[in-house]
């Protein structure tokens, strides 16, 4: 005899759990709190997912897809790569402004981290650098074109500005940040221009 068909979509699922542990945390986000917010009953949800702790991982996991895949393309764009580098980087303190004191969740995640947790250690850690990536991709294209100096490092200079919006990402969280992170902006805006040829 076949089972009852789920009443759910995981996908939407996996959404709703991206937005209550961004917003709460880990520690914060309790199984009743997902069960309730989510319309999902605990039996499907361990059914489905494991457990809320693999719940947190596809979130995670979902939540770094969603925050990195338009900056992967902004940067991966036609024309200027060190122009679409410049727009990434402008785009920090209006995305910072946006989150309602949220932060970034994989910068919550970081702060937070158990270190003897490997799995979370190893998703966080990838999720860093698959954005430092995208940015040694655009500015070793600059570089090729010539809008980088070619004594300019792509690979430090991009892993100073994954550092700096995460950075930037972290003090989102705390109130009347918007003067430290419209500076910090600047100041890395400067660092990309004194790279430039």
């Amino acid at each position: 005899m076949a089972g009852r068909p789920r009443s759910f979509e995981p996908d939407e699922v996996v959404n709703g759990a991206v937005e209550l542990f961004w917003s709460n945390g880990y520690g914060g986000t309790s199984v009743p709190h997902l069960v309730r917010e989510l319309g999902i009953c605990r039996q499907s949800l361990y059914k489905t997912f494991g457990d809320k702790r693999a719940l947190f991982l596809v979130a995670l996991e979902r939540y770094g897809s969603r925050r990195d895949e338009p900056l992967r393309r902004l940067l991966a764009a036609q024309g200027s790569p060190l122009e679409n580098v410049r727009t990434v980087v402008r785009s920090w303190a209006h995305h910072a402004g946006s989150c309602g004191g949220r932060g970034c969740l994989v910068v919550r995640v970081i702060a937070e981290l158990d270190a003897s947790d490997a799995e979370l250690c190893e998703l966080a850690s990838r999720l860093v650098e698959q954005l430092e990536v995208s940015f040694v991709e655009a500015l070793t294209r600059a570089r090729e074109l010539g809008e980088l100096r070619r004594a300019s490092c792509p690979q430090r200079l991009a892993r100073l500005l994954t550092v700096g919006v995460h950075g930037i990402a972290l003090l989102s969280r705390l109130p009347d940040s918007q003067a430290r992170i419209r500076d910090s902006v600047s100041s890395l805006l400067e660092l990309v221009e004194a790279n430039g040829a």
